[in-house]
C-alpha cells in the first residue's frame, strides 16, 4: 500500500535527520495528478503519528492517533479491523445500509476484509498521549473496505486430497472471518462442495441459572427457511468428566433441515466427547 500511494514511512529510531517532535513516525506522501490531467498538480503530505495501538486478537483491531499537514493542529484517530468489530465502534448514522451484503459479498467469495474508520479527535496535546484506548476509541466515523486477495498455492487442493485419502482430518484454525474461512476451505477442498456449514456461538443459557447452550448460526443461507426444524432439550452426558464440579451441564442445540433427526445424534456425540462446556 506504501508502495502504491507513494508514501514513505520514517521510523524515529531509524531516521536520525527529521525532527520528529512528539510523534512516534512520520509518513510522507506526495499525491500528483494523473498523466491525462489537464492541470499539472503535486501536493506533500506529511502525516505525524502520534500514538499507535497494536492489533490484539482479543479486541480484532488497531488504531492510531495522528497530525497531517491537511489539518494544522488537529488530531485524528484512524481504526482498521475486523468488520464486525469496527462496526460496533462506529456511529450509527455512518454504517451503510447495504453494509452487511457488501460484506458477505466479499467474503463469500474468499476475499480477506478489513473495515477502515476514523474521526477528529477533540483532545489536548496531553490528552492525546495519555488517555486510556477504551476512552479513545468509540463514536467513529465508517470510511470503506480494505479487500485483500491472497490466493492459494496450486499444490494446496492435492495436498489435501492426499490427507483424505490417508484419512488424516485436516482442520483449519483462522482468524479470518467465518464466511472467508468457508470459502476458502471449499477450494482447497476442506470441505465438501456439498456440505452446508453451521456456526455454533456458545453463549449463556438464560433458562438455565449459570448455564450455557450452543447457538447454531447457517452464515451463508441466514434467510433460507426450511420447513423441519427440531430443538432440542436439555441434554445431560451420562458420562461427564470428573473434574466436572457443577451439579450438571446441558447443551441446547437448534437443528434444521429434513435430517434432523439424523443430525441430532451426530451432534450429540460431537459436542458430548470434543466440547467441555463450563458455566
Amino acid at each position: 500500500m506504501f508502495e502504491a500511494t507513494g508514501s514513505k514511512l520514517c521510523e524515529k529510531h531509524v531516521e536520525s535527520d527529521i525532527d520528529f517532535g512528539s510523534a512516534e513516525a512520520i509518513v510522507k506522501t506526495t499525491i500528483k495528478a494523473s498523466p491525462n490531467s489537464v492541470a499539472p498538480y503535486v501536493e506533500n503530505i506529511q502525516t505525524q503519528i502520534i500514538r499507535r495501538f497494536e492489533f490484539t486478537s482479543k479486541l480484532q483491531r488497531m488504531s492510531a492517533i495522528v497530525k497531517t499537514s491537511l489539518e494544522d493542529g488537529v488530531y485524528r484517530m484512524h481504526l482498521k479491523g475486523a468488520p464486525e468489530k469496527i462496526r460496533e465502534l462506529c456511529k450509527e448514522g455512518s454504517i451503510p445500509e447495504k453494509y452487511q451484503d457488501t460484506l458477505s459479498n466479499y467474503t463469500n467469495r474468499g476475499l480477506r476484509v478489513l473495515a477502515c474508520a476514523s474521526k477528529v479527535l477533540k483532545v489536548s496535546d496531553f490528552e492525546a498521549t495519555t488517555l486510556e484506548r477504551a476512552e479513545l476509541e468509540n463514536e467513529f466515523e465508517f470510511i470503506g473496505f480494505l479487500v485483500f486477495e491472497n490466493k492459494l498455492k496450486k499444490i494446496t487442493p492435492s495436498v489435501i486430497s492426499k490427507l483424505h485419502e490417508a484419512v488424516i482430518r485436516p482442520v483449519m484454525v483462522t482468524g479470518d472471518n467465518a464466511l472467508t474461512a468457508i470459502s476458502v476451505a471449499r477450494q482447497c477442498e476442506i470441505l465438501n462442495p456439498t456440505y452446508r456449514v453451521m456456526l455454533g456461538t456458545l453463549q449463556d443459557d438464560p433458562l438455565s441459572a449459570g448455564g450455557k447452550k450452543i447457538s447454531w448460526d447457517d452464515l451463508e443461507f441466514p434467510n433460507d427457511r426450511i420447513e423441519q426444524s427440531l430443538r432440542l432439550e436439555k441434554i445431560d452426558s451420562e458420562e461427564e468428566p470428573e473434574d466436572f464440579d457443577d451439579e450438571a451441564h446441558h447443551l441446547i442445540v437448534s437443528v434444521k433441515g429434513p435430517s434432523g433427526k439424523d443430525l441430532r445424534y451426530l451432534l450429540l456425540e460431537i459436542l458430548i466427547n470434543t466440547f467441555r462446556v463450563r458455566s
